[in-house]
């Protein structure tokens, strides 16, 4: 399962300006397994 740290990196991602067109999708934060 993901970290705390994945976790803060995907919310400040999604937060961004970068993430403006992602909608409706599921992000597995899972260590990248």
């Amino acid at each position: 399962t993901g970290n705390v740290e994945e976790v803060a990196e995907l919310i400040l991602f999604l937060l961004s300006e970068s993430a403006s067109y992602v909608t409706g999708t599921c992000i597995p934060v899972a260590g990248g397994r």
